[in-house]
């Protein structure tokens, strides 16, 4: 049995889903490579403090 999760959404995001015709596949995506790339910059930032404070040492 699976559960199903409702989301609270802002009135400003129902405004612009309204507009544009919605792709959720094109969504999905979009969303996984936000992630990807928010996790990614996140290992640079700890890489290059570790750089940093090896040089201070």
């Amino acid at each position: 049995m699976t559960g199903t999760i409702k989301l609270r959404r802002s009135a400003v995001y129902h405004l612009l889903n309204t507009i544009a015709p919605i792709n959720h596949a094109a969504k999905a995506r979009m969303d996984a490579a936000g992630s990807g790339i928010i996790v990614g910059l996140w290992c640079v930032v700890v890489l290059l403090m570790r750089l940093i404070l090896s040089r201070v040492q």
